[in-house]
């Protein structure tokens, strides 16, 4: 577990930083945090991330639809604590949408821009609303996309029937 410090410096840190607002953080495996936080406490965490850790390299936004009824943004990025470590610690930041039937959250393309794409990816493909957001251009060209792929509308807990297909 000795290998574990430097991840385990970043959760201390961010409990000390943020308190309460962080809901849950765990070691995942070596290279890996992940943590929770309410919307849209994710913005002030990804400003503290890129000015103590030079958090700049977003990789990816998951959108998660889980069995229990709750839809999520995972945000993953690289970190890079300042302990002389040659390589880059991933923190998984999930942040959950209060409602299920219209989710919305607070967008974080304002302190990471590179995050932009991501959160209209996430939006084109899960429905997630993303507040804030500069200019709402859809990613994806609506019929194009429904011709190459079944969407589905969520009808109960690992139930799906079609969605209509539009004109």
């Amino acid at each position: 577990m000795s290998d574990l410090k430097r991840e385990q410096k970043v959760i201390d840190t961010l409990k000390s930083k943020f308190g309460d607002k962080i809901l849950e953080a765990e070691i995942q495996n070596p290279r890996r945090i992940h943590a929770k936080v309410a919307d849209p406490d994710q913005r002030e965490l990804f400003a503290f991330a890129m000015e103590k850790w030079n958090a700049w390299h977003m990789i990816a936004i998951s959108g998660v639809d889980t069995p229990d009824g709750i839809i999520a943004c995972v945000y993953h990025f690289d970190i890079i604590p300042p302990h002389g470590a040659e390589t880059a610690v991933t923190l998984n930041l999930r942040v959950d949408c209060a409602d299920h039937d219209k989710p919305v959250l607070t967008s974080v393309s304002s302190v990471i821009p590179g995050a932009q794409f991501f959160e209209r990816e996430t939006h084109d493909l899960m429905g997630i609303v993303l507040k804030v957001i500069q200019d709402s251009i859809v990613l994806f060209y609506q019929k194009t996309f429904q011709k190459m792929f079944i969407l589905y509308e969520k009808t109960s807990c690992w139930k799906y029937k079609r969605k209509k297909q539009l004109n």
